[in-house]
């Protein structure tokens, strides 16, 4: 029964190393999911936006990380106060997680530019599932105490804050989503933190070369606490204000490997005047791309913009 604990040991090591002790969900396109990572996002861009997202990670790796995400945001008293919901269902190896986010923002005007303020709270469940049959041993589970019989559940608040800064070729924002240190269980007299700190800073600038075409270079920083810097780099390509094309890089990946996590490549289109599609394909350059066949991401974006007519896909550079 110690081969079971080693292997389990085993797996949230190497995934804490590949994804740099991620706890939280990532995305590719984090330039259209920013409500995930920052409260003071909330109604930044239109009266009303709701975001449908998919992601599968390491695509044939059995256990591989999967998240389903559902967003709703949008904007109050004349764009000075904004709302937000999210609503994320994240499963890695034995380990479910559903995710419930409420966050309110502030906005103070700069000229022609935003400062917000964000806050949210959230309530997460968390159920780690022992009996699932990938998990096997030569000899039977109950004779073993360290590794419990059932599934674990629990229930867990927390508490997060962010700024956010918009001009209209420029953006950045900082924020701590989760600020509470929360331990939900022991392996081996270890104790394994259910949620750990993480932080983000993010920016963004669009420049012009012409009439129909603008590039936005971005970058998402996240760091947690024992873990390396970890970035996410990409470079949006926008023509006629409608269609999208875009190449990123990941950080990450592994001691032995020093490219990085993956190379990313997405492609968005408007379907309607107020719908908006996304979908983005990441090319694995660490060692896990012997057991992989990269990761896909898929976002269904749907924008009401009350202040005027919409003859096309409002020009989303951020």
């Amino acid at each position: 029964m110690k081969n079971i604990t080693g292997l389990l040991l085993i797996i949230v090591l190497f995934c804490a190393s590949q994804l740099h002790a991620q706890q939280e969900e990532q995305y590719t396109m984090f330039m259209l999911n920013k409500l995930t990572y920052n409260p003071a996002y909330a109604g930044v861009d239109a009266p009303i936006t709701l975001n449908a997202t998919t992601r599968n990670q390491w695509i044939g790796f059995d256990g591989a990380p999967t998240t389903q995400k559902l967003s709703a945001d949008f904007t109050l008293s004349h764009k000075r106060v904004g709302m937000g919901l999210t609503l994320v269902h994240h499963k890695i190896g034995i380990t479910n997680k559903i995710n419930f986010t409420g966050s309110y923002a502030y906005r103070i005007q700069i000229n022609e530019a935003y400062l917000g303020f964000g806050m949210n709270a959230s309530i997460r469940y968390q159920s780690n599932n022992y009996r699932d049959k990938r998990l096997f041993s030569s000899t039977d589970i109950s004779m073993d105490s360290s590794i419990p019989t059932e599934a674990e559940t629990a229930f867990s608040p927390n508490f997060g804050i962010g700024i956010y800064f918009k001009a209209n070729k420029f953006y950045m924002g900082a924020s701590l989503p989760n600020m509470l240190h929360i331990h939900n269980t022991k392996i081996n007299g270890i104790s394994i933190p259910l949620e750990n700190n993480h932080y983000y800073f993010m920016t963004g600038y669009h420049i012009k070369p012409s009439k129909i075409l603008v590039l936005s270079p971005q970058i998402l920083l996240k760091y947690v606490n024992g873990a390396p810097l970890d970035a996410d780099i990409n470079l949006m390509t926008t023509y006629d204000d409608k269609y999208k094309l875009g190449l990123g890089y990941r950080l990450g990946g592994n001691i032995q490997n020093a490219y990085g996590e993956s190379i990313d490549l997405m492609v968005g289109l408007p379907i309607t005047k107020v719908t908006f599609f996304g979908i983005s394909y990441d090319i694995t350059l660490s060692q896990l791309k012997k057991y992989n066949n990269g990761s896909i991401e898929a976002l269904l974006q749907y924008r009401i913009n009350k202040s005027k007519p919409v003859n096309s896909i409002n020009p989303r550079y951020f």
